[in-house]
């Protein structure tokens, strides 16, 4: 079942760090969100020598078998979010992931919802989990291993030949962030063109978009496109950081751990042991968000997992959902701290609720549910 938790980003060196265990209770008290790099990095192992003699195809199901295909949240690769935040209408950066391939539907009541079929990411998940990998995704596997050889670093400092005379009195990834926001803001059809350029916009939209702009006041990027604009911003960021000598032009896997950065508008919480993310992560996030390194989560993880084991075994036969539909009230866990920051304020807060016993279920509300589930199903294989 998908946690009710705060929404979670994490990386691959938080998910190899967890047990099993800790894994399954950093997935029950948090809705994670589940990255497209984090998901082709997982994948990427597939062609990479084990450390501990294990085939490929054996350490690709141990990371699987850590992300359980229920309790995620796969986001939309960001370029889709991109394009649409440009032709059609804004993308909300609010802390929630952005789902692919709803299908509207009407229910016999003549209420319209829309549902979401299995991810295809949750089927790979679930698949890998059992050893089972085909052809293309060892393709996609050697693609990404070729991509992360290809990246020259270099070459990126010395295309941003243009901009030393604008960058040359930057001394800090603040002041570059500082400039970006400010020359965002500035010139708006320059700023729009460029964006259109940086991000890899096809041409078959760019007239489309610059007509919705017209029509929509000609505004600057940030409040045109915000999504678009924040992209923009962090390709920008990391280009200048580079000839500035702030990161290393000689590790390529820097760029793809920037890319975890496109995601961070659909998170609440985003944790890694990444060096370049402890140190960026925090300029990019919002005053609403949190970085956590990732120590102290795997910390609190263990503790929690020890928590939940020595509790009788009359109160853990009730199931999760009863004794640990929270985090605890009780003790120093890091989670419950977290939560307090998100759901604090509300009233009642998550400690009220948590101190109420869950309803028990009913059974003529579940035959209701099953219902309108056969119904959506019914619909979605008609239109087929």
């Amino acid at each position: 079942m998908m946690s009710h938790g705060p929404t979670l980003i994490y990386d691959k060196s938080t998910l190899q760090s967890l047990t099993a265990k800790e894994a399954d209770w950093l997935h029950h008290h948090f809705h994670v969100v589940l990255t497209p790099t984090l998901f082709m990095e997982v994948l990427g192992n597939l062609k990479k020598e084990s450390k501990r003699g294990k085939k490929p195809e054996e350490e690709v199901a141990i990371l699987a078998a850590k992300i359980p295909n229920y309790a995620i949240t796969p986001n939309m690769f960001y370029k889709e979010l991109v394009i649409g935040d440009l032709v059609h209408e804004q993308v909300e950066m609010n802390g929630k992931p952005y789902l692919g391939g709803g299908k509207r539907v009407q229910h016999s009541d003549g209420s319209y919802g829309v549902f979401f079929e299995d991810m295809p990411e949750s089927k790979a998940l679930r698949l890998w989990q059992q050893g089972d990998f085909n052809a293309l995704e060892h393709e996609m596997a050697a693609e990404w291993q070729d991509t992360l050889e290809e990246l020259d670093l270099s070459a990126i400092s010395q295309s941003m030949k243009w901009a030393e005379s604008h960058i040359k009195n930057l001394k800090t990834p603040e002041e570059i962030l500082a400039f970006i926001d400010k020359a965002l803001g500035n010139d708006a059809y320059k700023i729009l063109l460029m964006a259109l350029q940086y991000l890899g916009v096809p041409s078959n939209h760019h007239a489309r978009i610059l007509a919705r702009w017209q029509h929509f006041g000609r505004r600057p990027l940030p409040e045109f496109a915000p999504y678009a604009a924040y992209v923009l911003k962090v390709d920008l960021f990391f280009n200048f950081l580079i000839p500035r000598g702030l990161i290393s032009d000689q590790r390529a896997s820097h760029k793809i751990d920037f890319t975890y950065f496109y995601y961070l508008p659909f998170t609440t919480f985003f944790t890694s042991n990444d060096k370049l993310h402890k140190q960026m992560a925090p300029l990019l996030l919002r005053e609403d968000q949190r970085f956590i390194e990732q120590p102290a989560l795997k910390k609190d993880m263990a503790a929690l997992t020890e928590y939940y084991e020595s509790l009788p075994e009359e109160v853990k036969k009730t199931g999760t959902r009863n004794y640990a539909a929270w985090p605890p009230r009780e003790g120093d866990f890091l989670v419950s701290r977290l939560y307090d920051q998100v759901y604090g304020d509300l009233e009642p807060n998550w400690r009220k609720d948590a101190e109420r016993k869950p309803e028990p279920r009913d059974p003529e509300e579940d035959k209701r549910i099953l219902k309108r589930t056969h119904e959506i199903m019914d619909q979605i294989k008609a239109d087929k």
